[in-house]
């Protein structure tokens, strides 16, 4: 959160840096705009000038570009300065106080520019500069400018290049402090002491040694150096501390009470530190921001964790080492990656914002918000005894690790779910909600071990499928949900165990060309609706009492409509009732295997008669298929004299169905080693 002040307070601390020695404006090195656009033919920025009171002081500069009539021109402005020691600014005009002086902010576009005059100056408090550029006792004034040691109200500045270290014999407090040059390195060693300011900035070599405790009360400004040292550096409740440079070492304890802003480009390496983000205190996430905590590190946080601005990618890298968030972590835009590590207590990802996961990672309890997305691409633990239950609202899981989600909690997911590639396994339970959608994705592999998935919601799949069952794995499509195979794929067994299998209570819808492979137990109690292509089991098969088959080819066409390829003949086994098509079209259903067919199993056929001979039928294409259970014929129109049509073919059967009924309008039923032949003199 970019706020005015903040921005001001900023660049005073770094201008101070650039106090001593500080070049011509017109010497400093910028980089020449772009190339021409002929529709911009100025560029404006503003403010023309500003001055920052403070270090760490933030301010927006806004920049418009005109063509020759005076209408504004809708283009991308780049953004410099003259000197990032007094000022630095980010791609969108933000800019923050980083040291005492003078500098200037450069915007341009189309080959057009325009300058913003900057100066960085603590009005009112004077200046201790540490004049020695050798090592010494803060309290021996002989080394300060001014004769003397500084004391509450006034700024200490130690910039003078070189190798020395500054020495703290007893409590300081000061307005501020601005430590480090792009020379050398210029240590300040606390001691047992206590080190308090109200503004500070960190730049080039700085090394802040702590071994009592150093505060910062207001605004302050990190942007190169280290700290370290057994204490702790503390940024009280109402302070501001901005993280700028791509190198900044952590190997103390950083304790954030207020807001630690890490802006674009911003990478702080916690090494042998640790970062503790306290209960209501803030780290926000600018642009591709990141912190890296190595093995001995920590990083843990009870506040909140923000992602607040920039498309880009912005990271919490953890490694092997300890990251701990306890409080909310929010992701408002673009991305933010984070790599091992625990999650728990609140996730709020704002549409189209992503928060992505990589590594090891365990989310003991979470409650998710917003309806952005949670990228799973490394694997995650769910809680910490069976029976816990975890609700995710948007989820997306593309990682090679196995098992990418494991247990004991159950899992829901109540939004969507995008499948690419990756296991799950141990889970408690699975589950897709109703109104989500799941979509999976890619050729990447995905399995389920040990782990029953509940699908209550709609599933779109295409050929690409390739889900493999371990373990006593399963998959229920509850009688609300609705499974739609498009064209292939394959659900088969995976190493481990036998599978539980593909249980079928709501809906599978089997459209497009190809065959959809199931080499697992498939059950239905539902509805197989074989639109298109054919639904092929390789495992045990059951069509329960309450099953439908339907979805038949073209009554007329020539070819066969196979829609069901049953391979495992010895357990395959029909008790429900096949209906080619629901709707009263002509079809016909084709059916490859050899199936039980029992008492309770059920055809339904429409028959439509008139000048063309149109109808529904059944196709037993395997010869020897025994029939059984009933036949139910529903004539649509009254057929001609002469009709013969056959409406059930087993090629050899030597079975019949137990009852026929609505044969009413036929003068002759024929049951044969060929099927049914319903006949009208």
């Amino acid at each position: 959160m970019l706020r005015t002040h903040k921005w001001i307070l900023l660049l005073t601390l770094i201008a101070l840096a650039g106090l001593i020695g500080c070049s011509d404006d017109d010497d400093d090195p910028v980089t020449p705009p772009g190339p021409d656009d002929p529709s911009i033919v100025s560029v404006i920025i503003s403010p023309e000038s500003s001055t920052f009171t403070n270090i760490g002081e933030e301010q927006e500069f806004d920049a418009a570009a005109f063509d020759a009539q005076g209408a504004v021109v809708d283009t991308v402005f780049e953004w410099q300065s003259s000197n990032p020691a007094i000022v630095q600014v980010g791609p969108g005009g933000f800019a923050v106080a980083t040291g005492i002086g003078n500098a200037e902010i450069y915007v341009s576009s189309g080959g057009k520019a325009d300058t913003a005059s900057v100066v960085v100056d603590v009005i009112g408090a004077p200046i201790f500069e540490w004049i020695a550029g050798e090592d010494g006792d803060w309290q021996d004034g002989s080394k300060w400018s001014e004769g003397t040691a500084p004391q509450a109200d006034d700024m200490a500045v130690i910039t003078v290049p070189g190798d020395y270290v500054v020495t703290l014999t007893g409590d300081v407090e000061v307005l501020g402090l601005q430590l480090g040059s792009d020379s050398g390195t210029q240590t300040l060693a606390t001691g047992a002491n206590t080190l308090t300011m109200d503004h500070g900035g960190l730049s080039g070599g700085a090394a802040l040694d702590i071994t009592g405790e150093v505060y910062v009360l207001q605004d302050a400004v990190w942007s190169g150096g280290s700290v370290v040292g057994t204490g702790s550096l503390t940024i009280e409740r109402d302070a501001d501390f901005n993280l700028l440079s791509e190198s900044l070492k952590l190997e103390a304890t950083l304790v954030n009470k207020g807001n630690i802003t890490l802006l674009p480009g911003a990478t702080l390496q916690i090494n042998g530190g640790t970062l503790e983000n306290n209960t209501g205190a803030l780290i926000d996430f600018q642009g591709n921001a990141t912190i890296s905590v190595f093995s001995d590190g920590v990083f843990n946080s009870t506040g909140t964790i923000e992602k607040s601005a920039g498309q880009e990618e912005a990271s919490i890298l953890t490694s092997s080492a300890t990251f701990t968030t306890d409080g909310t972590l929010r992701v408002d835009f673009g991305k933010l990656w984070i790599s091992g590590g625990t999650l728990k207590n609140i996730i709020d990802i704002a549409e189209g914002a992503v928060l992505r996961q990589s590594g090891n990672t365990a989310i003991p309890s979470l409650i998710s918000r917003g309806d952005g997305a949670l990228e799973i691409g490394g694997r995650v633990t769910f809680g910490n005894l069976s029976g816990e239950s975890i609700a995710l609202k948007n989820v997306i899981l593309d990682s090679s690790s196995n098992p990418s989600m494991a247990g004991p909690a159950n899992v829901r997911i109540d939004e969507s779910f995008t499948w690419r590639k990756g296991t799950l396994a141990e889970l408690g339970e699975f589950t897709t909600m109703p109104g989500a959608m799941t979509r999976l994705e890619t050729t990447g592999t995905k399995g389920l071990s040990n782990i029953t998935w509940n699908v209550i919601n709609q599933v779109e799949a295409d050929e690409s499928l390739n889900l493999f069952l371990a373990d006593n794995a399963g998959i229920v499509i509850e009688p609300q949900g609705q499974w739609t195979q498009t064209n292939g794929g394959t659900i088969s067994v995976g190493l481990g165990g036998t599978p539980d299998g593909f249980h079928v209570q709501g809906v599978l819808n089997k459209v497009g060309p190809g065959a959809f492979v199931v080499k697992t137990p498939l059950t239905c109690t539902g509805t197989l609706n074989l639109v298109d292509g054919a639904l092929t089991v390789e495992g045990d098969f059951l069509l329960h009492e309450l099953g439908v088959i339907t979805g038949g080819g073209i009554a007329d066409d020539v070819g066969f409509n196979v829609r069901l390829i049953l391979v495992a003949a010895d357990s395959a086994e029909m008790r429900g009732t096949i209906r080619p098509d629901l709707d009263g079209n002509p079809a016909r259903m084709d059916i490859q295997g050899l199936v039980d067919l029992t008492s309770t199993f059920r055809v339904e056929l429409d028959i439509m008669l008139s000048g063309d001979i149109l109808f529904e039928s059944l196709n037993f294409i395997t010869g020897g298929q025994e029939l059984a259970g009933t036949l139910a014929v529903n004539v649509v129109n009254f057929p001609d004299p002469g009709t013969e049509i056959r409406v059930v073919s087993t090629h050899a059967g030597p079975g019949m169905f137990d009852h026929i009924t609505g044969e009413q309008a036929f003068t002759g039923v024929v049951q044969d080693e060929l099927g049914v032949l319903l006949t009208r003199n």
